[in-house]
């Protein structure tokens, strides 16, 4: 199979939207077979998403699975290497694919240099159905767009990584429109024209801490460093779109630990062992052991469940003792050991959609937030449990259309000009001046001057500039407005 001669899944993913290599093909791709665990296909796409046994993402080395876990020699070589670059990576692909398999990844280098991903046998078919699930979402969107604004041919923006199966899929269900793929805060800056629709097709934090999306992170930045680059991108994208632009945004659906929990009932007993065998390998919130009574599960552990795992076989055989799991009966598998590997750890604090509307409601005027499960998912979880107490979730999708300023530049300009004040016209305004980082080294004198921290001027002068900013009775009204950026330069 050669990748230049893949044919898209004609906008409907199968099987073959993977594009799976196959045995006789490892040569020419430069794949050693040993790298390749029992129980997974090699392929040229991946899932967008597929919790790892150290709770981040299988497919893709970010920074939830990187600093916790690896040697300080391991992290320095990650770091160096871009899987942009395949002559870095062909010089060292046995150790990178060492530190990968050690980090529970998905991501493997042929000796070619070249990157491929291991899909899991036993969820290709729930990978599909959430890409299906995606694209029908998506292309709803697309079709809302093309109904408001009656036009032929959209700019459309998509925010995930370079090998994700949606961008394919979408740019061949609507070949009549124009797709772009941005996979990096550098070819976002890099976009020459203005977009009609953006989508992300995963949580926006969850996004900044993919591998080279941000090329500056070299470390697992702090909450609040997270939540600023969350509102630069939403600053950029906002930037980018048109006038009457849209943002859209379908994620998998993130729940908060809590105490609420869930009454489920199993109808297989292979659905039985399944959990139980998740319950030992992850640190649920609870331990569970089944005893042919419905169980009470934490809706944490429950929508962690329902996303589907995977783990090395290795691991559940050293768990298992080399058993097959069809042999062990419910109470054998109660009986085994934990192994508390850490479930997904969210990068934000609180809930998704407060998070989000936070976030969001600077930029985007709302056209709808909400939690979705599609039918066909519902219908193959009616087939595998019952639950009571709770609705589970599955996605969340916003849908957005670009602000405009309020008051715009337009009109500042004019309101400044029409105000006769003292200064240069716009347009003899030196560049260096007309820049954000002017404006915050002015506010940083005017906040020396009213400390009395600067030095090397006359007294008398610093006195009488500093009088305005300390005494309100000889400020004028419009100096209230610069002071107040002035207490806000820690955040600008």
């Amino acid at each position: 199979m050669n990748p230049e001669n893949y044919v898209p899944g004609n906008g409907f993913p199968t099987r073959d939207t993977f594009r799976f290599i196959k045995p006789s093909e490892y040569e020419s791709f430069g794949i050693d077979p040993n790298d390749i665990p029992i129980g997974t296909f090699p392929a040229l796409k991946h899932p967008s998403h597929l919790p790892s046994r150290f709770g981040g993402n299988a497919y893709g080395s970010g920074l939830f699975e990187i600093y916790d876990r690896l040697k300080p020699d391991d992290i320095k070589l990650l770091q160096e290497i871009s899987l942009e670059h395949p002559e870095q990576l062909e010089k060292r692909y046995k150790v990178i694919n060492r530190i990968y398999k050690k980090m529970g990844l998905l991501i493997r280098v042929s000796r070619l240099g070249k990157p491929y991903y291991l899909i899991p046998a036993h969820l290709v078919s729930n990978t599909l159905q959430d890409v299906r699930a995606k694209l029908e979402e998506i292309s709803k969107v697309v079709e809302l767009h093309k109904k408001k604004f009656l036009k032929e041919r959209y700019s459309i923006g998509l925010l995930t990584l370079k090998d994700d199966l949606i961008f394919n899929e979408l740019s061949y269900r609507f070949r009549e429109h124009h797709f772009l793929l941005i996979d990096s805060i550098d070819k976002l800056k890099a976009i020459p024209e203005r977009l009609d629709l953006i989508v992300l097709t995963r949580d926006i934090h969850e996004l900044l801490l993919l591998e080279d999306f941000v090329p500056l992170i070299t470390k697992k930045p702090s909450k609040g460093r997270l939540n600023e680059l969350a509102h630069y991108l939403m600053w950029k994208l906002h930037r980018i779109l048109n006038d009457e632009g849209e943002l859209f945004i379908v994620a998998d659906r993130q729940i908060p630990r809590s105490d609420q929990v869930a009454r489920v009932t199993f109808k297989t007993e292979h659905e039985k062992k399944n959990f139980i065998l998740f319950s030992h390998i992850f640190k649920t919130q609870q331990r569970y052991k089944l005893n042919g009574r419905p169980l009470e599960i934490k809706i944490f552990d429950l929508q962690e469940y329902l996303k589907g795992f995977y783990v090395e076989p290795e691991i559940i055989d050293r768990l298992l003792n080399g058993t097959d799991i069809d042999t062990l009966t419910l109470q054998q598998l109660n009986e085994l050991p934990y192994l508390d590997y850490p479930l997904r750890r969210l990068p934000f604090s609180g809930v998704q959609e407060k998070t989000w509307s936070k976030l969001l409601d600077t930029f985007f005027d709302q056209g709808f937030l909400r939690s979705i499960v599609p039918e066909t998912i519902k219908k193959e979880w009616d087939t595998r449990f019952k639950i009571e107490g709770y609705d589970p979730q599955y996605m969340l999708v916003f849908l957005g259309q670009r602000k405009k300023p309020d008051p715009t530049a337009e009109e500042i300009k004019t309101k400044a000009t029409e105000s006769r004040l003292l200064g240069s016209p716009f347009d003899l305004i030196a560049d260096y001046r007309d820049s954000f980082s002017y404006v915050i080294d002015t506010l940083s004198v005017i906040a020396d001057i009213r400390k009395d921290s600067r030095e090397g001027y006359p007294e008398l002068l610093m006195d009488r500039l500093r009088q305005p900013l300390v005494n309100k009775r000889r400020r004028h009204p419009g100096l209230g407005h610069v002071l107040k950026l002035v207490s806000k330069i820690p955040s600008l």
